[in-house]
Protein backbone atom coordinates (compact mmCIF):
# COMPACT_ATOMS: atom_id res chain seq x y z
CA UNK A 1 0.00 0.00 0.00
CA UNK A 2 2.94 2.37 0.70
CA UNK A 3 4.12 2.49 -2.90
CA UNK A 4 0.80 1.97 -4.65
CA UNK A 5 -0.09 4.73 -7.10
CA UNK A 6 -3.64 5.12 -8.33
CA UNK A 7 -3.91 6.93 -11.70
CA UNK A 8 -7.04 9.07 -11.83
CA UNK A 9 -9.33 8.20 -14.70
CA UNK A 10 -10.56 11.80 -14.99
CA UNK A 11 -7.67 14.24 -15.52
CA UNK A 12 -10.00 17.19 -14.81
CA UNK A 13 -11.28 15.94 -11.45
CA UNK A 14 -10.82 18.26 -8.43
CA UNK A 15 -8.26 15.83 -7.03
CA UNK A 16 -6.19 15.99 -10.21
CA UNK A 17 -6.26 19.81 -10.23
CA UNK A 18 -5.37 20.27 -6.56
CA UNK A 19 -1.68 20.52 -5.81
CA UNK A 20 -2.24 19.70 -2.14
CA UNK A 21 -4.03 16.42 -2.76
CA UNK A 22 -2.30 13.48 -4.37
CA UNK A 23 -3.23 10.32 -6.20
CA UNK A 24 -0.66 8.33 -4.26
CA UNK A 25 -2.11 6.01 -1.64
CA UNK A 26 -0.33 6.54 1.67
CA UNK A 27 -0.38 3.84 4.35
CA UNK A 28 -2.09 5.46 7.33
CA UNK A 29 -3.59 2.49 9.12
CA UNK A 30 -1.33 -0.58 9.02
CA UNK A 31 0.50 -1.94 12.05
CA UNK A 32 3.75 -0.96 10.34
CA UNK A 33 2.55 2.65 10.20
CA UNK A 34 1.33 2.57 13.82
CA UNK A 35 4.71 1.32 15.01
CA UNK A 36 6.69 4.00 13.16
CA UNK A 37 4.62 6.77 11.52
CA UNK A 38 7.17 9.55 11.25
CA UNK A 39 8.61 8.91 7.77
CA UNK A 40 5.06 8.94 6.42
CA UNK A 41 4.34 12.15 8.31
CA UNK A 42 7.33 13.85 6.67
CA UNK A 43 6.21 12.70 3.22
CA UNK A 44 2.72 14.07 3.81
CA UNK A 45 4.03 17.42 5.04
CA UNK A 46 6.24 17.74 1.97
CA UNK A 47 4.06 16.21 -0.73
CA UNK A 48 0.44 16.56 0.43
CA UNK A 49 -0.29 18.69 3.53
CA UNK A 50 -3.92 18.04 2.64
CA UNK A 51 -4.19 14.50 1.32
CA UNK A 52 -7.34 12.83 0.04
CA UNK A 53 -7.26 9.04 0.06
CA UNK A 54 -8.18 7.74 -3.41
CA UNK A 55 -9.79 4.65 -1.89
CA UNK A 56 -11.86 6.18 0.95
CA UNK A 57 -12.23 9.82 -0.03
CA UNK A 58 -11.22 10.88 3.51
CA UNK A 59 -9.02 13.95 3.94
CA UNK A 60 -5.86 13.86 6.03
CA UNK A 61 -4.45 17.22 7.14
CA UNK A 62 -0.89 17.52 8.42
CA UNK A 63 0.02 21.21 8.16
CA UNK A 64 -0.33 22.82 11.61
CA UNK A 65 -1.81 26.10 10.32
CA UNK A 66 -4.54 24.20 8.49
CA UNK A 67 -5.28 22.04 11.53
CA UNK A 68 -5.69 25.10 13.74
CA UNK A 69 -7.99 26.69 11.17
CA UNK A 70 -10.19 23.58 11.09
CA UNK A 71 -10.28 23.13 14.88
CA UNK A 72 -11.43 26.74 15.33
CA UNK A 73 -14.26 26.39 12.80
CA UNK A 74 -17.29 24.77 14.43
CA UNK A 75 -19.52 25.78 11.52
CA UNK A 76 -17.79 24.07 8.61
CA UNK A 77 -16.25 21.19 10.58
CA UNK A 78 -18.50 19.23 12.90
CA UNK A 79 -17.46 17.22 15.93
CA UNK A 80 -20.72 15.24 15.69
CA UNK A 81 -19.07 12.28 13.99
CA UNK A 82 -20.23 9.22 15.94
CA UNK A 83 -22.25 7.91 12.99
CA UNK A 84 -19.09 7.90 10.88
CA UNK A 85 -17.59 5.23 13.18
CA UNK A 86 -20.27 2.74 12.12
CA UNK A 87 -20.80 3.97 8.54
CA UNK A 88 -18.88 1.05 6.94
CA UNK A 89 -21.18 -1.51 8.62
CA UNK A 90 -24.29 -3.11 7.19
CA UNK A 91 -27.69 -1.47 7.96
CA UNK A 92 -28.76 -4.30 10.25
CA UNK A 93 -25.50 -3.99 12.20
CA UNK A 94 -25.99 -0.23 12.58
CA UNK A 95 -29.54 -0.83 13.82
CA UNK A 96 -28.21 -3.27 16.42
CA UNK A 97 -25.60 -0.73 17.55
CA UNK A 98 -28.04 2.12 18.23
CA UNK A 99 -27.43 2.00 22.04
CA UNK A 100 -23.72 2.61 21.39
CA UNK A 101 -24.35 5.34 18.80
CA UNK A 102 -26.90 7.14 20.97
CA UNK A 103 -24.69 6.90 24.06
CA UNK A 104 -21.55 8.28 22.41
CA UNK A 105 -23.53 11.01 20.65
CA UNK A 106 -24.23 12.58 24.06
CA UNK A 107 -20.51 12.95 24.87
CA UNK A 108 -19.20 16.53 25.11
CA UNK A 109 -16.43 15.36 22.78
CA UNK A 110 -18.95 14.93 19.96
CA UNK A 111 -21.12 18.01 20.58
CA UNK A 112 -21.39 21.08 18.38
CA UNK A 113 -22.74 24.51 19.38
CA UNK A 114 -25.08 25.44 20.93
CA UNK A 115 -25.02 22.30 23.12
CA UNK A 116 -21.24 22.22 23.45
CA UNK A 117 -20.31 25.37 25.39
CA UNK A 118 -22.74 25.24 28.37
CA UNK A 119 -21.73 21.67 29.21
CA UNK A 120 -18.08 22.46 28.64
CA UNK A 121 -18.26 25.39 31.10
CA UNK A 122 -19.59 23.04 33.77
CA UNK A 123 -16.78 20.54 33.28
CA UNK A 124 -14.15 23.30 33.11
CA UNK A 125 -15.46 24.77 36.36
CA UNK A 126 -15.34 21.32 37.98
CA UNK A 127 -11.65 20.98 37.14
CA UNK A 128 -10.60 24.49 38.13
CA UNK A 129 -7.20 25.43 39.53
CA UNK A 130 -8.39 25.46 43.14
CA UNK A 131 -9.37 21.79 42.87
CA UNK A 132 -5.99 20.85 41.40
CA UNK A 133 -4.12 22.60 44.21
CA UNK A 134 -6.20 20.67 46.74
CA UNK A 135 -5.64 17.38 44.89
CA UNK A 136 -1.88 17.70 44.42
CA UNK A 137 -0.75 16.24 47.81
CA UNK A 138 -3.15 13.33 47.38
CA UNK A 139 -1.87 12.59 43.85
CA UNK A 140 1.74 12.71 45.09
CA UNK A 141 0.97 10.27 47.89
CA UNK A 142 -0.87 8.01 45.48
CA UNK A 143 2.11 7.98 43.08
CA UNK A 144 4.49 7.06 45.90
CA UNK A 145 2.20 4.25 47.05
CA UNK A 146 1.93 2.84 43.52
CA UNK A 147 5.71 2.86 43.05
CA UNK A 148 6.29 1.18 46.40
CA UNK A 149 3.80 -1.47 45.29
CA UNK A 150 5.78 -1.88 42.05
CA UNK A 151 8.94 -2.50 44.06
CA UNK A 152 7.34 -4.90 46.50
CA UNK A 153 5.58 -6.88 43.79
CA UNK A 154 8.49 -6.65 41.34
CA UNK A 155 6.09 -5.12 38.85
CA UNK A 156 8.37 -3.70 36.17
CA UNK A 157 5.69 -2.49 33.75
CA UNK A 158 5.43 1.30 34.16
CA UNK A 159 2.02 1.35 32.47
CA UNK A 160 0.45 -1.35 34.61
CA UNK A 161 2.13 -0.17 37.81
CA UNK A 162 1.80 3.62 37.55
CA UNK A 163 0.83 5.26 34.25
CA UNK A 164 -2.61 3.63 34.13
CA UNK A 165 -3.69 3.42 37.78
CA UNK A 166 -2.61 6.94 38.79
CA UNK A 167 -4.88 8.97 36.45
CA UNK A 168 -7.58 6.28 36.58
CA UNK A 169 -7.75 6.49 40.37
CA UNK A 170 -7.85 10.30 40.30
CA UNK A 171 -10.69 10.62 37.77
CA UNK A 172 -12.54 7.78 39.48
CA UNK A 173 -12.33 9.62 42.79
CA UNK A 174 -13.73 12.76 41.14
CA UNK A 175 -16.68 10.74 39.86
CA UNK A 176 -17.33 8.67 42.97
CA UNK A 177 -16.03 5.35 41.59
CA UNK A 178 -14.38 3.18 44.30
CA UNK A 179 -10.67 2.48 43.81
CA UNK A 180 -11.33 -1.26 43.90
CA UNK A 181 -13.24 -0.99 40.61
CA UNK A 182 -10.64 0.64 38.38
CA UNK A 183 -9.94 -2.72 36.74
CA UNK A 184 -13.51 -2.55 35.43
CA UNK A 185 -12.92 0.98 34.14
CA UNK A 186 -9.83 -0.22 32.28
CA UNK A 187 -11.63 -3.13 30.63
CA UNK A 188 -14.53 -0.92 29.53
CA UNK A 189 -12.20 1.89 28.39
CA UNK A 190 -10.01 -0.49 26.38
CA UNK A 191 -13.07 -1.70 24.47
CA UNK A 192 -14.21 1.85 23.71
CA UNK A 193 -10.68 2.92 22.68
CA UNK A 194 -10.35 -0.05 20.33
CA UNK A 195 -13.66 0.78 18.67
CA UNK A 196 -12.93 4.50 18.27
CA UNK A 197 -9.35 4.07 17.14
CA UNK A 198 -9.37 0.98 14.95
CA UNK A 199 -10.70 -0.35 11.67
CA UNK A 200 -11.84 -3.67 13.11
CA UNK A 201 -15.51 -3.18 12.28
CA UNK A 202 -18.47 -4.98 13.85
CA UNK A 203 -16.55 -7.05 16.40
CA UNK A 204 -14.99 -4.04 18.13
CA UNK A 205 -18.28 -2.13 17.90
CA UNK A 206 -20.23 -4.89 19.66
CA UNK A 207 -17.63 -5.10 22.45
CA UNK A 208 -17.71 -1.32 22.85
CA UNK A 209 -21.51 -1.32 23.02
CA UNK A 210 -21.51 -3.97 25.74
CA UNK A 211 -18.97 -1.98 27.75
CA UNK A 212 -20.93 1.27 27.37
CA UNK A 213 -24.08 -0.50 28.59
CA UNK A 214 -22.23 -2.02 31.56
CA UNK A 215 -20.67 1.34 32.45
CA UNK A 216 -24.07 3.02 32.31
CA UNK A 217 -25.61 0.39 34.59
CA UNK A 218 -22.67 0.74 36.98
CA UNK A 219 -22.96 4.55 37.10
CA UNK A 220 -26.73 4.42 37.73
CA UNK A 221 -25.94 2.73 41.05
CA UNK A 222 -23.48 5.48 41.96
CA UNK A 223 -25.99 8.18 40.98
CA UNK A 224 -28.49 6.72 43.46
CA UNK A 225 -26.13 7.71 46.28
CA UNK A 226 -27.20 11.33 46.77
CA UNK A 227 -24.59 12.03 49.44
CA UNK A 228 -21.82 10.75 47.16
CA UNK A 229 -23.07 12.87 44.26
CA UNK A 230 -23.03 15.96 46.46
CA UNK A 231 -19.49 15.26 47.72
CA UNK A 232 -17.78 14.63 44.38
CA UNK A 233 -16.90 17.79 42.51
CA UNK A 234 -17.39 16.73 38.90
CA UNK A 235 -20.33 14.41 39.41
CA UNK A 236 -22.08 16.90 41.68
CA UNK A 237 -21.65 19.66 39.09
CA UNK A 238 -23.13 17.52 36.33
CA UNK A 239 -26.10 16.56 38.49
CA UNK A 240 -26.69 20.22 39.38
CA UNK A 241 -26.52 21.17 35.71
CA UNK A 242 -28.99 18.43 34.82
CA UNK A 243 -31.45 19.61 37.47
CA UNK A 244 -31.33 23.16 36.10
CA UNK A 245 -31.55 22.26 32.39
CA UNK A 246 -34.50 20.26 31.16
CA UNK A 247 -32.86 19.42 27.85
CA UNK A 248 -29.97 17.71 29.69
CA UNK A 249 -31.26 14.32 30.86
CA UNK A 250 -29.96 11.76 33.33
CA UNK A 251 -28.79 9.77 30.31
CA UNK A 252 -26.69 12.80 29.32
CA UNK A 253 -25.13 12.82 32.79
CA UNK A 254 -24.30 9.13 32.56
CA UNK A 255 -22.90 9.46 29.03
CA UNK A 256 -20.58 12.29 30.03
CA UNK A 257 -19.45 10.45 33.14
CA UNK A 258 -18.48 7.58 30.85
CA UNK A 259 -16.62 10.06 28.64
CA UNK A 260 -14.76 11.51 31.62
CA UNK A 261 -13.82 8.09 32.98
CA UNK A 262 -12.54 7.12 29.54
CA UNK A 263 -10.84 10.34 28.44
CA UNK A 264 -9.80 11.28 31.98
CA UNK A 265 -7.10 8.64 32.06
CA UNK A 266 -6.41 7.40 28.51
CA UNK A 267 -4.50 10.49 27.36
CA UNK A 268 -2.54 10.87 30.60
CA UNK A 269 -1.61 7.19 30.73
CA UNK A 270 -0.08 7.52 27.28
CA UNK A 271 1.56 10.84 28.06
CA UNK A 272 3.32 9.41 31.13
CA UNK A 273 4.51 6.24 29.41
CA UNK A 274 5.52 7.97 26.16
CA UNK A 275 7.50 10.60 28.06
CA UNK A 276 9.36 7.99 30.08
CA UNK A 277 10.20 6.11 26.88
CA UNK A 278 11.47 9.33 25.29
CA UNK A 279 13.69 10.16 28.26
CA UNK A 280 15.18 6.67 28.27
CA UNK A 281 15.78 6.89 24.52
CA UNK A 282 17.60 10.23 24.93
CA UNK A 283 20.04 9.79 27.82
CA UNK A 284 21.62 13.22 27.39
CA UNK A 285 18.22 14.87 27.83
CA UNK A 286 17.44 12.62 30.79
CA UNK A 287 20.68 13.72 32.43
CA UNK A 288 19.79 17.38 31.89
CA UNK A 289 16.51 16.74 33.69
CA UNK A 290 18.20 14.87 36.54
CA UNK A 291 20.62 17.78 36.92
CA UNK A 292 17.83 20.36 36.84
CA UNK A 293 14.39 19.09 37.97
CA UNK A 294 12.88 22.51 37.18
CA UNK A 295 12.93 21.41 33.53
CA UNK A 296 10.15 18.90 34.18
CA UNK A 297 7.34 21.21 33.04
CA UNK A 298 8.98 22.06 29.68
CA UNK A 299 9.85 18.37 29.26
CA UNK A 300 6.15 17.55 29.34
CA UNK A 301 5.41 20.14 26.64
CA UNK A 302 8.19 18.80 24.41
CA UNK A 303 6.89 15.27 24.93
CA UNK A 304 3.42 16.36 23.81
CA UNK A 305 5.02 17.69 20.64
CA UNK A 306 7.63 15.03 19.95
CA UNK A 307 5.42 11.93 20.25
CA UNK A 308 2.26 12.93 22.05
CA UNK A 309 -0.55 10.88 23.48
CA UNK A 310 -2.97 11.80 20.66
CA UNK A 311 -1.86 11.62 17.03
CA UNK A 312 -5.18 12.08 15.23
CA UNK A 313 -8.48 13.93 15.65
CA UNK A 314 -11.55 13.69 13.43
CA UNK A 315 -14.14 16.07 12.02
CA UNK A 316 -16.93 15.97 9.40
CA UNK A 317 -17.30 18.72 6.78
CA UNK A 318 -20.74 20.34 6.89
CA UNK A 319 -20.24 22.31 3.66
CA UNK A 320 -17.71 22.74 0.87
CA UNK A 321 -14.84 24.61 2.51
CA UNK A 322 -11.61 26.04 1.15
CA UNK A 323 -8.54 25.33 3.30
CA UNK A 324 -5.45 26.88 1.77
CA UNK A 325 -5.84 26.07 -1.92
CA UNK A 326 -7.83 22.88 -1.34
CA UNK A 327 -11.60 22.61 -1.50
CA UNK A 328 -12.81 20.08 1.06
CA UNK A 329 -16.12 18.63 -0.04
CA UNK A 330 -19.21 18.57 2.16
CA UNK A 331 -19.94 15.33 4.04
CA UNK A 332 -16.34 14.06 4.10
CA UNK A 333 -14.40 12.76 7.07
CA UNK A 334 -11.36 14.88 7.89
CA UNK A 335 -8.52 13.49 9.98
CA UNK A 336 -6.21 16.01 11.62
CA UNK A 337 -2.79 14.41 11.99
CA UNK A 338 -1.43 16.10 15.11
CA UNK A 339 1.55 13.74 15.14
CA UNK A 340 2.52 14.95 11.67
CA UNK A 341 1.91 18.63 12.45
CA UNK A 342 4.34 18.34 15.35
CA UNK A 343 7.10 17.32 12.93
CA UNK A 344 6.61 20.34 10.66
CA UNK A 345 10.07 21.94 10.21
CA UNK A 346 8.60 25.36 9.43
CA UNK A 347 7.07 25.54 12.88
CA UNK A 348 9.53 23.37 14.83
CA UNK A 349 13.20 23.64 13.76
CA UNK A 350 14.90 20.23 13.80
CA UNK A 351 11.54 18.59 14.56
CA UNK A 352 12.94 15.07 14.91
CA UNK A 353 15.17 16.18 17.79
CA UNK A 354 13.84 15.67 21.32
CA UNK A 355 14.93 18.91 23.00
CA UNK A 356 13.76 19.53 26.55
CA UNK A 357 14.76 23.21 26.30
CA UNK A 358 12.29 23.73 23.48
CA UNK A 359 9.11 25.63 24.36
CA UNK A 360 6.77 24.47 21.63
CA UNK A 361 3.36 25.81 20.75
CA UNK A 362 1.88 22.36 20.25
CA UNK A 363 -1.53 20.79 19.61
CA UNK A 364 -1.13 17.97 22.10
CA UNK A 365 -4.35 18.76 23.95
CA UNK A 366 -6.17 19.97 20.87
CA UNK A 367 -6.95 23.55 19.90
CA UNK A 368 -9.92 25.91 19.75
CA UNK A 369 -13.35 25.32 21.32
CA UNK A 370 -12.70 21.62 21.93
CA UNK A 371 -9.31 21.96 23.62
CA UNK A 372 -9.09 19.32 26.35
CA UNK A 373 -10.79 20.54 29.57
CA UNK A 374 -8.63 18.15 31.60
CA UNK A 375 -5.30 19.41 30.23
CA UNK A 376 -4.18 21.00 33.51
CA UNK A 377 -5.02 17.84 35.46
CA UNK A 378 -3.21 15.69 32.90
CA UNK A 379 -0.11 17.87 33.11
CA UNK A 380 -0.15 17.74 36.92
CA UNK A 381 -0.52 13.95 37.02
CA UNK A 382 2.28 13.53 34.48
CA UNK A 383 4.60 15.85 36.38
CA UNK A 384 4.00 13.96 39.63
CA UNK A 385 4.37 10.54 37.98
CA UNK A 386 7.63 11.37 36.18
CA UNK A 387 9.09 13.01 39.30
CA UNK A 388 8.30 9.86 41.29
CA UNK A 389 9.87 7.63 38.63
CA UNK A 390 12.99 9.79 38.56
CA UNK A 391 13.23 9.59 42.35
CA UNK A 392 12.91 5.81 42.56
CA UNK A 393 14.23 4.63 39.17
CA UNK A 394 16.62 7.32 37.86
CA UNK A 395 18.23 4.69 35.63
CA UNK A 396 14.97 2.94 34.80
CA UNK A 397 16.26 1.47 31.54
CA UNK A 398 13.65 0.04 29.21
CA UNK A 399 14.35 -3.67 28.80
CA UNK A 400 12.35 -4.36 25.63
CA UNK A 401 11.39 -2.28 22.57
CA UNK A 402 7.92 -0.78 22.88
CA UNK A 403 5.09 -2.38 20.91
CA UNK A 404 2.20 -0.09 20.11
CA UNK A 405 -1.51 -0.87 20.27
CA UNK A 406 -3.27 -0.72 16.90
CA UNK A 407 -5.07 2.54 17.55
CA UNK A 408 -5.23 5.24 14.88
CA UNK A 409 -5.92 8.10 17.29
CA UNK A 410 -4.01 7.34 20.46
CA UNK A 411 -0.26 6.73 20.65
CA UNK A 412 -0.47 3.89 23.13
CA UNK A 413 2.04 1.21 24.09
CA UNK A 414 1.02 -2.28 25.16
CA UNK A 415 3.55 -2.24 27.98
CA UNK A 416 6.69 -0.43 29.10
CA UNK A 417 8.98 -2.70 31.08
CA UNK A 418 11.96 -1.27 32.91
CA UNK A 419 14.88 -2.48 34.97
CA UNK A 420 13.85 -2.12 38.61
Amino acid sequence: MDDHTDVLSDPLSPLALDTHCTAKEFDLSSMHFIQSPFNTYHKLLKQAPIYQSPSSGHYYVSKPDYIEQILKDNQAFSSDRVHSFTAPLAPEQIAFLQPLIQGLSKWLLFQDPPKHMPLRRIINASLKHKLLVALEPEIKQLAQTLILDMKQQQQNDVIKGLAYPLPALVISRLLGVPAKDIHLIKKWSDDIAQFMGSTLGATSAIKAQQSVIEMADYLKVILNDKALCASTTVLGSLIQYQQNNNEFSLDDVIANCIMLLFAGHETTTNLISNLWQQLQSHPSQLQLLLDDPSLLKPVIEESLRYDGAVHRLGRITTKDTLIGETLLEKGRRVFLLLGAAHRCPKRYPNPDVFDIHRKPKHLGFGFGPHICPGAALGRLETEIAIAALLEHFPQGDIIEPPQYIHNLGLRAMKSLKIKL
